[in-house]
């Protein structure tokens, strides 16, 4: 009997220590991914959560060291307010009988305004007084100079909308204008161009003043101005359309960005009539969807924003020589741009004039136009018929004209604008020069939406034409 020889098998090898720590490893990733771990995504927000916390501490630290810094001049001034009112010739001093322990007569101030409310602000402080019976707006505007030398530092007053007896008393303890932050768009309609008097920001807000006009005489920083507004929208996805009509010259670094650029009038005249046409493409939008606005739709389907920039608008008004029906194609220009601004602003479509001079003696329709244009920025110029017509409508008295004529010559960009508490505030826009701008317009040329496309959403509409226009062509 033979004997079956048995056959043993071998004992399997132990996993390697290398493999069993890899197998671990790919375990531990696939429990911890669904235990819900971080992802990269996860680790992005947790990021952005560290930076705003930091950025909010940093912001605390800065607010502490600013009501530190001017916390002792605004306690200094509600100390000593009532002897430098009287003293300015604001209220009345009474001189009390001596008692038996005093070596002279003890003086008390009467009368002054009182004090309602004291605020700090970036570059000092503001004090709120209510003028007492007697007392007017213009007493306070002459004591100025006493004011600025007992509270040592720069002091401006300007009065409440409605209420003619609150004024307000600005105190700034360092300049506002000696560093500007350079121009960043906030959104697609809000642009921050400059600085304000008080320290804040200058927000050019295209959604509450959808037109704007800046003028300003040769030096007073009007080009540069126009290049931050340029320099903020290239971020943003808005069409930009620029009219340069000084032959391009200033439009040149910006073309790349730009939809279109138009350098001579009958260019102008074309892109404004394109305008138009626009226009009445997304009304008709909006009377199909119902609603009144391009604003009104959902987002995905609203149209973007278009922003026309008119660089010497002077040159629009004025007839060209050598130029075929020169007369009818600079009034035909105005009388576009006056509909463009009086039609538009329901429909996203915002335009910003700008030009060394603006008077009726140029424009025979600026009045009307500036009727349009509700935002106001005037630079330094050399004529009260500009200042007039740009901010002399602010307010009821000449302030902002008075305050246009005295702006200085070695600081180019100062300028008094619209809003405020009063009406109007004095601004400094940013600086922007042609290579900057060249450079930030080839960082966004992804941003650019070409001007045909846009044309495109115009076709087969029909734009009505202006009663008034065609009497003024008959009578031509």
């Amino acid at each position: 009997m033979t004997s079956t020889p048995t056959t043993t098998r071998p004992a399997p090898a132990a996993p390697s220590r290398l493999r069993a720590d890899t197998d671990w490893l790919a375990a531990s990733r696939v429990t911890f991914a669904e235990a819900g771990g971080l992802s990269a995504k996860g680790m992005r927000q947790l990021l952005r959560l560290v930076g705003r916390l930091l950025l909010s501490l940093l912001r605390t630290f800065v607010a502490m060291l600013w009501c530190a810094w001017y916390t002792p001049a605004l306690l200094r001034a509600l100390t000593v307010w009532r002897h430098v009112m009287t003293r300015a010739g604001i209220g009345q001093i009474k001189v009390m009988p001596m008692a038996g322990w005093e070596p002279y007569p003890q003086e008390k101030p009467r009368r002054a305004p009182r004090r309602w409310g004291a605020v700090l602000t970036p570059t000092g402080y503001r004090l709120k007084l209510r003028l007492r019976h007697g007392q007017t707006y213009e007493d306070v505007v002459k004591a100025i100079p006493a004011l600025s030398s007992s509270l040592r530092g720069n002091v401006r007053v300007s009065r409440h909308r409605r209420r003619t007896h609150l004024v307000y008393v600005w105190v700034q303890k360092r300049d506002p204008f000696r560093r500007v932050r350079k121009p960043v768009a906030l959104s697609a309609t809000r642009l921050r161009v400059g600085v304000l008097e008080t320290g804040r920001p200058f927000v050019l807000d295209l959604r509450e003043r959808p037109h704007w006009l800046l003028v300003g005489a040769t030096g007073s920083g009007k080009t540069r101005g126009l290049a931050a507004i340029l320099a903020a929208l290239a971020p943003t996805d808005a069409v930009v359309c620029v009219i340069d009509l000084k032959w391009g010259v200033a439009a040149a670094s910006y073309a790349e960005r730009a939809s279109v650029v138009a350098e001579s009038q009958d260019q102008a005249v074309d892109v404004l009539g394109d305008l138009l046409a626009l226009g009445a493409a997304r009304a008709e939008v909006c009377k199909t969807v119902g609603v009144d606005s391009v604003y009104d739709l959902d987002r995905d389907a609203r149209p973007p924003e278009v922003v026309c920039v008119i660089d010497e608008i002077a040159e629009l008004a004025i007839p060209q020589e050598g130029t075929r029906d020169a007369k009818a194609l600079a009034a035909d220009g105005m009388s576009k741009l006056l509909r463009c601004v009086q039609l538009l602003r329901s429909f996203g479509i915002h335009v910003i004039v700008a030009g060394q001079r603006f008077s009726v003696s140029i424009a025979p329709r600026a009045t009307d136009i500036r009727a349009q244009l509700s935002g106001r920025v005037c630079l330094r110029v050399e004529d009260a018929e500009t200042a007039d017509m740009a901010v002399g409508d602010l307010t009821d008295d000449r302030e902002p004209v008075a305050a246009a004529l005295r702006l200085p010559v070695e600081q180019p960009g100062c300028g008094v604008a619209s809003g405020g508490l009063d009406g109007w505030q004095r601004i400094r826009l940013a600086h922007v020069s042609h290579a900057k701008l060249a450079t930030v317009a080839a960082a966004n040329l992804e941003r650019r939406t070409p001007w045909d496309r846009i044309v495109s959403e115009t076709a087969g509409v029909q734009i009505p034409a202006d009663a008034g226009d065609l009497e003024e062509g008959q009578n031509r």
